[in-house]
Formats: structure tokens, C-alpha cells, sequence
């Protein structure tokens, strides 16, 4: 994928893809389960940019754009409504339009790689907030922060529900409560058993099986294995079965290795 963003995306276009119009001082918008969020015009835009649904159309020649996009969003919610946040910046971006937005997007997008933004802590964020508010970015006068937090440390509130802090409010028309949301899911199933039966093992190979059941048990067990099974139950791996001997419930003979072994 390209380095940067902006050698693939423009911030009108990503500002289009979501439903900004240009000049646009509020947003709001509708998913396609029929919730239609609003609120502080800033917070809005990140939580658009950051929804995989929202984004998955821009740029498709190039898949990686749209992950490329979310991360830097996310990267922002956690700048900008963290506890470690200064309150006049938390409070200046509140103030942002929608479009200016999509601009700091692409900006981030394009100076430094998210692994590398996402490692700002609580010293250093100060820096790049102010940086983001208040210098006219993107400018070659005023580059981009290079500082970090040694020895690091997560940001406050990073490791709680994403979004949490944004000023975004969610309703439908019916302002019901819960919504229905398709997915797809795969799930894997253990079931283990045990029991007791019997195997029909040859005269002439019970002796051979007595001395030496852990080679020969299995062999016999697979015998049973039909009646190992639940109807309603299906396994990729096969069934796994194991077994040991055991003395038979009443003896046959009071000597021999038949009644003395198990």
C-alpha cells in the first residue's frame, strides 16, 4: 500500500464517502440498522470514520486504505477523550467542523505509521494535540512531534469500551432499545465421554492383548465407535478415542491372566 494517505485519498473525499457535505458545520448520520447518530459534530465524524461499515466503500482499488483510515480514528477518539487529555484541547476539538476532521485524518495518515501514534502517553500527548489544534497542519514550519513517553505508559480510559467518551447520542425511530444485528459466526465443539462396554477380541489374540494393550486396545475399540456418536453433533477432526482395560465385572475363572490382570 501506498505510504500515506494522501497520495490516494484527498480529505473531500473521505468527508464525501461518509455524507459530509463541504462547508458542512454539523453531521449526523444513519446506519443501515436504521440508528441515526448526532451530536458534537467532531465526535460524529470520528465515529463514522472509525465504523468499518461506514468506510468500506472508499478507495476499494486499494483494501488497505479503509483499515489504514479506522486506525487513524481510533488513534483520535483515544487522543481526544482520554482522562489524560488537557481539557482546553479535549474542549477545542469539540470545535472542530467535520471536515477539518477528515483533514487531521489524512494528516496523521501521513507523517507517521499508527503503531507509532498509538504509543503517545499521558507526558507527551499534550504535544501532539496542541500540534493537531493549534499549528497550521499540515505546514513545513511546524513539523510533526517526535517525542515519546519514557518509560511508556497507555493512555487513561484506553482500555475501556472504545468510544465511550465520545459526545455522540444514538436513537431510532421507535427509540427502541436494542436493534437487530445480523452476523456470522463459526463455532467448535469438545464433547468428551466415558463409559463401559465390551469388545469382541479374538482367543487367539487376548493373551497378545494382555501383555501389551497400549498398541492393540485402540484397534478394538474402533469397533464400538459407531455407537460413539450424537446425531445432532458433527466434529472436522474425527473422534479421538482411548481406552484402557479393565477386570470383568464378574469373573469367569479365579486364576489366569484373564481374571488377575486389568
Amino acid at each position: 500500500m501506498p505510504a500515506t494517505l494522501d497520495r490516494v485519498l484527498l480529505p473531500a473525499d473521505i468527508a464525501a464517502a461518509i455524507g459530509i457535505t463541504p462547508g458542512a458545520q454539523e453531521f449526523s448520520f444513519t446506519d443501515d440498522y436504521g440508528v441515526t447518530y448526532s451530536g458534537t459534530p467532531s465526535h460524529v465524524t470520528l465515529a463514522a470514520l472509525a465504523r468499518r461499515d461506514r468506510i468500506r466503500h472508499i478507495c476499494p482499488d486499494v483494501p488497505l486504505v479503509p483499515r489504514r483510515i479506522r486506525e487513524i480514528a481510533i488513534i483520535l477518539i483515544r487522543w481526544f477523550t482520554s482522562p489524560d487529555t488537557e481539557r482546553a484541547h479535549a474542549t477545542a476539538f469539540t470545535e472542530l467542523s467535520p471536515t477539518r476532521v477528515c483533514e487531521l485524518v489524512i494528516y496523521l495518515g501521513t507523517c507517521a505509521a499508527p503503531k507509532t501514534l498509538d504509543k503517545v502517553g499521558p507526558a507527551t500527548l499534550h504535544h501532539y494535540t496542541g500540534h493537531l489544534l493549534n499549528d497550521p497542519v499540515p505546514s513545513a514550519d511546524h513539523p510533526f512531534p517526535q517525542l515519546a513517553d519514557m518509560p511508556y505508559r497507555a493512555l487513561a480510559g484506553t482500555e475501556s469500551t472504545l468510544g465511550a467518551g465520545l459526545q455522540v447520542t444514538a436513537t431510532t425511530p421507535s427509540d427502541s432499545r436494542e436493534v437487530e444485528v445480523p452476523v456470522r459466526y463459526e463455532a467448535t465443539e469438545t464433547i468428551a465421554w466415558s463409559g463401559k462396554t465390551s469388545v469382541a477380541v479374538p482367543v487367539d489374540k487376548l493373551n497378545q492383548l494382555l501383555m501389551d494393550p497400549a498398541d492393540s486396545l485402540e484397534r478394538y475399540l474402533t469397533a464400538v465407535a459407531e455407537h460413539l456418536e450424537f446425531t445432532d453433533s458433527e466434529t472436522v477432526e474425527g473422534r479421538d478415542i482411548t481406552g484402557r482395560l479393565r477386570l470383568p465385572e464378574t469373573p469367569t475363572s479365579s486364576t489366569g491372566l484373564v481374571s488377575q490382570h486389568g
